[in-house]
């Protein structure tokens, strides 16, 4: 019996075996599955996101550059002629995985600003915006998951539109010179966890914002010029931000 037994604990060791294997190859196919679905649903939305903005603004107004968001490390700027992934994978699944917008400015010709003193040599800022981006273009702006370089001075981007951008986790870079933010703006900006440089200038951001900036000790450089932020605010901000340039 033992002999017969023998023969049998192995066939069944071997199933057991097999069954493990199995169940292991499932679960590794369907989580390698749905990361290449939701990378290719995240490409597709920002490809609409794209046209819609192209659409929106006129392709003669942007300079975009492309990188590999799979090396997120990498600089972007070499990447401006990177033609993405194999085209047998382009092919089969109808888009590029290996190639996505990082660095995106939006031009906004036509735009005038005066600009004036009022209370206690408070900065007054009066813009006439003819064009640039909207809070719907702004909203498609934030589908943009993998931008690192966000350049909009001199639009009329405003509060509600910055906070479409709270999500865009690998943003280092913001300009929003010469825009219509204000305080309340900062709100969202302090939700970017890669920021290193921001660019406020020439808007209506007050001291009521240093509580809030003097939380951004990642930042490198910080332009303020001609804002409503005080001598004093300044000095606060220097004071929090040590190891920040701060341009005022």
């Amino acid at each position: 019996m033992t002999a017969e037994a023998t023969p049998q604990k192995k066939r069944r060791w071997m199933l057991r075996f097999g069954l493990r294997a199995f169940l292991l190859f499932v679960a590794v196919a369907s989580v390698g599955a749905g990361f290449l679905l939701r990378n290719v649903h995240r490409v597709r939305q920002e490809e609409q996101a794209l046209a819609a903005l192209i659409e929106s603004q006129g392709e003669n107004h942007f300079n975009m550059l492309y990188s590999n968001p799979f090396d997120m490390e990498a600089d972007p700027l070499p990447s401006m002629f990177d033609e993405g992934g194999p085209a047998w994978l382009r092919e089969r699944l109808g888009v590029d995985l290996y190639r996505t917008v990082t660095f995106l400015r939006i031009y906004a010709p036509g735009n005038s600003f005066s600009y004036g003193v009022v209370g206690e040599g408070l900065i007054d800022i009066k813009a006439t915006y003819k064009t640039g981006v909207s809070v719907e273009d702004m909203k498609l702006v934030g589908r943009l998951s993998q931008l690192r370089y966000l350049y909009l001075d001199a639009h009329p981007a405003n509060d509600d539109g910055v906070a479409y951008l709270r999500k865009l986790e690998h943003l280092e870079t913001l300009h929003l010179g010469q825009t219509a933010i204000t305080d309340a703006a900062v709100s969202t900006i302090v939700q970017l966890p890669a920021l290193t440089s921001l660019d406020i200038s020439r808007t209506h951001v007050s001291d009521a914002a240093i509580e809030q900036l003097s939380t951004m000790t990642q930042l490198q450089t910080l332009n303020i010029t001609m804002t409503r932020i005080s001598e004093d605010g300044l000095q606060r901000l220097t004071k929090a931000l040590p190891n920040c340039e701060i341009e005022k």
